[in-house]
């Protein structure tokens, strides 16, 4: 259960997931913005008001954390042509590596410095 919950709400998003989940929800959005308001469906706008949201937090501030930019970026995404290059930047953008061990020590030349035991020097 908690794969399916991460993959629908993912704490972070690689580039080909990001391109992905924001062209799918994009077209579902365009599509019930053009058939939702000529059809007798009036409400046709709270499912794509609940999906502007779901992309906005599960798909773009996801991106942003993987790339490591503020969480106030997203704020950029509701100016109209501003939004447009952030998510350009977002696609291309190189993820930043997680790395949860110390690089190891070297010296000037880019060997690594031999760690004796306590006794040898």
């Amino acid at each position: 259960m908690r794969e399916i919950v991460e993959f629908i709400f993912p704490l972070r998003l690689h580039r080909l997931a990001y391109f992905f989940r924001g062209s799918i929800v994009e077209i579902i959005t365009s599509f019930l913005s053009t058939y939702g308001a000529t059809d007798d469906f009036r409400y046709w706008w709270i499912p794509a008001a609940i999906l502007s949201v779901y992309e906005a937090f599960f798909v773009v501030l996801p991106r942003i954390r993987d790339v490591e930019m503020s969480g106030w970026w997203l704020l950029a995404c509701l100016v109209p042509f501003v939004g447009v290059a952030l998510g350009i930047i977002l696609l291309f953008r190189r993820p930043v590596l997680l790395s949860h061990t110390k690089p190891e020590a070297s010296d000037s030349v880019g060997h690594q410095q031999i760690a004796f035991p306590s006794g040898i020097s």
